[in-house]
């Protein structure tokens, strides 16, 4: 479960880890940002939240918005 990674991370010295950004499916991605779909980078720190790195052509426009 995704409550574990960071105890798992801990447990093997892992301090962070990268899935780099793709056009293409990537499981471990999709898992960890609970299914966004986007071709998208994540660095996760153990003890932190994951951190997506994304493209602004991806990201909806309603958030500009006010």
């Amino acid at each position: 479960m995704k409550s574990d990674l960071d105890q798992l991370m801990k447990d093997r010295k892992i301090d962070a880890f990268i899935i780099l950004g793709s056009e293409h499916t990537d499981r471990d991605r999709d898992y960890v940002t609970n299914g966004i779909h986007a071709s998208a980078t994540v660095i996760k720190k153990q003890g932190s939240e994951p951190v997506l790195i994304v493209n602004p052509m991806e990201v909806d426009d309603s958030i500009y918005q006010s």
